[in-house]
């Protein structure tokens, strides 16, 4: 068990690495790894790297042994332009908590195994999260829940028999989601121009897509072979209209205006 607290700015986690045994005797409460890592009240806190990673018997292995606990990891930043660079859980039923309040952060988390579970919430704009799981037999669940925030991407890619559930809301926000295997997906986003692009291979897929708002999933503007000297954003509300702006000059390097109302541009 490992448990790391920062206040302030500019903290540093360069690497964690827990590694354990688990067998089919038992015993395996004993031998879990856990790890709670907490960045507050600053920004530009980094998390590099964090592996936990269990030795497994061939049931495990497989997800046929009843009652193992896996990896267990807990991280929390507050603040603007935090990043989590890795965190790595392999073994059976890992679970993943990850916390951001504020804006311009970045996170992800690959947990291969079986039976895995990742939870992301977030709170703000411009935050990056990825979450990729891999599974032999036994399923993972990855839920991401933005709220209150504009120009968030989350992806999810998952193999195996794979739940996710991700819920938007705000303006100008994309999700990707690609699943391998037999899958259900639960999508929901509520706000103004964001994006939604799902993918499923294999038997027994199943998804529920709920958008309100206005310009959701409208085509993107990547296929133009050169960029406008100028964009113009004239239509939806201002905070939508703005959380576009910022999307299309930092996905594209557009030059982009929301023009104030009854605002006069000369064209040349």
């Amino acid at each position: 068990t490992a448990t790391i607290t920062q206040s302030s700015n500019s903290n540093k986690v360069i690497e964690v690495f827990q590694s354990g045994m688990t067998s089919a005797a038992g015993g395996e409460e004993l031998r879990r790894n856990t790890l709670s890592i907490t960045q507050q009240g600053g920004n530009g806190n980094v998390i590099e790297t964090v592996v936990q990673k269990r030795t497994r018997s061939a049931l495990d292995i497989f997800g046929l042994t009843d009652g193992q606990s896996g990896n267990e990891a807990t991280i929390v930043q507050d603040g603007t332009g935090n990043r989590v660079g890795l965190l790595s859980q392999t073994g059976r039923s890992n679970n993943a908590y990850l916390s951001f309040d504020g804006n311009r952060n970045d996170a992800r988390s690959i947990q291969s195994g079986a039976g895995n579970d990742a939870y992301v919430d977030v709170t703000g704009s411009w935050n990056f999260i990825r979450i990729d799981q891999e599974s032999l037999v036994l399923g993972n669940e990855a839920t991401i829940r933005i709220v209150g925030g504009n120009a968030n991407f989350a992806r999810v890619s998952q193999s195996g028999s794979n739940e996710a559930l991700i819920t938007i809301e705000g303006n100008a926000n994309a999700v990707s989601l690609d699943q391998s295997g037999s899958n259900e997906a639960a999508v929901s986003v509520e706000g103004h121009f964001n994006f939604v692009a799902a993918s499923q291979a294999g038997v027994g897929n199943s998804i529920d897509v709920t958008v309100r708002g206005h310009g959701n999933n409208a085509p993107w503007l990547g296929g133009f072979s050169a960029p406008p000297k100028t964009t113009f954003l004239t239509h939806g509300e201002p905070q939508a209209a703005d959380a576009l702006r910022l999307r299309i000059e930092q996905e594209l390097g557009w030059r982009v205006h929301v023009p104030e109302h009854n605002e006069t541009v000369r064209l040349q």
